[in-house]
């Protein structure tokens, strides 16, 4: 893509929030909740997904860019109208990835903030409220992928499992503890990801960074149900993230289940030969 003639590119992000006990209410009196953009870049979002802790609570809501002053919808409405939630596939801990698709992208300037207003309109339940804006970094230049030399192949990077007992790609939490793994992006060819599946015996939070360039992949740590998909509905990346040769990608999990919790995450893409 072009702006005002200088070549750009996407660089996916995603910027997540979260309510802890939204009080309860008639869905009149909304939470607002600041979203800040971080300076390096502004942000083009295209998806939204939310998950619940009860779903009998229904959620009204409103977006602000608070640059402009400008709302992205003309009154409140349900979360769950514009918002998409990943579904149970089966008793795995797979899940369908359903985000909302806006008809078109939406770009928050950097250095900036958005507020999402929130009402609960249950008189007794006050659910915890994950949201999360998925998107791209918008950078000058030439997307990184884009040169002609490169060859690709279709290529998947499984978690590293955290025990020789476990079965491969699986990662063990301990009840309400963190872990983190590392998957390390072969030297033989950069890595471009364009989609990400996995699965969860129990809720998560999950931060993903590059740790050669400091690179983070979300603003705060994401609810799993927010970022992860199955194999017919995988999360499609909406804007792909290129990974350089010999890179390390760090991935803290969080446990929320107070269980033991068994989870895999999968980055699916191409490797990117030089010719």
């Amino acid at each position: 893509m072009e702006i005002n003639g200088i070549p750009m590119w996407s660089e996916f992000f995603i910027y997540s929030l979260r309510v802890l006990a939204l009080a309860a209410g008639t869905g009149i009196t909304f939470t607002d909740v600041e979203l800040r953009i971080d300076s390096d870049a502004d942000f083009q979002f295209m998806k939204t997904l939310y998950f619940s802790t009860n779903d009998n609570a229904d959620i009204k809501v409103k977006y602000k860019d608070d640059t402009s002053g400008r709302y992205l919808l003309k009154h409140g409405t349900s979360l769950r109208s514009i918002a998409g939630r990943s579904l149970a596939l089966d008793n795995s801990g797979s899940f369908d990835f359903r985000p909302f698709i806006w008809p078109v992208p939406y770009t928050i300037r950097s250095a900036t903030t958005m507020t999402v207003q929130l009402a609960n309109s249950h008189g007794i339940i006050t659910p915890d409220i994950y949201i999360s804006f998925h998107g791209g970094k918008v950078r000058s230049g030439l997307a990184p992928w884009k040169n002609p030399k490169y060859r690709k192949m279709p290529y998947v990077y499984p978690l590293t499992r955290s025990d020789s007992t476990l079965p491969e790609g699986t990662i063990q939490i301990n009840a309400n503890q963190t872990a983190t793994a590392t998957i390390s992006i072969d030297k033989d060819s950069d890595f471009i990801v364009n989609k990400i599946t996995g699965s969860a015996t129990g809720g998560a939070l999950v931060t993903i960074q590059d740790t050669g360039r400091d690179r983070q992949w979300v603003n705060t740590a994401t609810h799993i149900r927010n970022l992860i998909g199955s194999g017919a509905f995988p999360n499609v990346l909406a804007a792909p993230r290129f990974v350089p040769r010999g890179a390390a990608i760090s991935i803290s999990i969080q446990d929320l289940s107070g269980a033991t919790n068994n989870v895999e995450l999968n980055l699916i893409g191409s490797k990117l030969f030089t010719k």
